[in-house]
């Protein structure tokens, strides 16, 4: 199953990356969305890396945060800004077309009280995950918080099971929708030409493509010697959907 396939339909069409996001989440990301931010306390500096459309950036300025959100995407980060001028948020929500990889020069040492990483993690190879933790770490204040959520494998082998064989639907229905719904014409031939060609051709590299999202296994052993996780919380199947609340040590 490509997960890399399904990551860029998303981008392509981020009207529908909201309802994407809950398909391959099983409907649980909304939750998981209220749970950091009810984990935030009014008034912190917040960096939110992977911000998608800005829901969740958005959510925690309503809650009083100050919040810095970055994305890859242009058309992600220009919804982000759109979504905050809408809601009157553009004086607490500062937004930017950067990636995680840019920690380094974009953000001074300790200058957040906490970094959120939603569905960013999985996307990663394990050198990249190594070096955006390090950076987390690097950027939070003494005492300040990373908050990670992400798919992660349940541990025993029936529910492991359980959650492999749900995952698949939902990833390929969230890959339709967002196609297929991008191809509505009133065009009979192009209809056509849609259901033999197009349709054949997506579930090809859907199903063929290179895997970019894989489940996490035991973060902790990923995590730099000054961070420690101080709560998990588990949604879903076997707690496929979980959301780490990781602390900084105090040096």
């Amino acid at each position: 199953m490509s997960s890399i396939v399904l990551m860029r339909a998303f981008e392509n069409i981020p009207g529908r990356y909201d309802l994407g996001m809950r398909l391959i989440t099983l409907g649980l990301i909304d939750f998981v969305h209220k749970k950091i931010a009810e984990s935030v306390p009014q008034g912190w500096d917040v960096l939110d890396i992977g911000c998608g459309t800005g829901k969740l950036s958005v959510l925690l300025a309503n809650r009083g945060a100050t919040v810095t959100a970055i994305d890859k995407c242009p058309r992600m980060a220009e919804m982000t800004s759109a979504r905050a001028s809408s809601e009157g948020l553009s004086k607490s929500v500062s937004v930017h077309q950067k990636t995680a990889m840019e920690a380094d020069t974009s953000f001074e040492n300790a200058q957040f009280e906490a970094v959120i990483l939603s569905l960013v993690i999985s996307e990663l190879t394990i050198d990249e995950r190594n070096w955006v933790l390090r950076q987390c770490e690097r950027i939070l204040k003494p005492c300040g918080i990373l908050l990670l959520a992400d798919e992660f494998c349940p541990e025993s082998f029936i529910k492991r099971m359980a959650f492999l064989v749900l995952r698949f639907p939902f990833h390929l229905a969230a890959y339709l929708y967002t196609q297929i719904k991008s191809m509505m014409t009133s065009n009979i031939w192009w209809k056509l030409y849609y259901a033999l060609v197009e349709l054949p051709l997506m579930l090809i590299s859907f199903l063929v493509g290179a895997p970019m999202t894989v489940p996490l296994e035991q973060i902790e052993k990923s995590l730099p010697t000054g961070l420690r996780v101080a709560e998990a919380v588990a949604f879903g199947v076997g707690g496929s959907i979980r959301l780490l609340k990781i602390e900084k040590i105090q040096g």
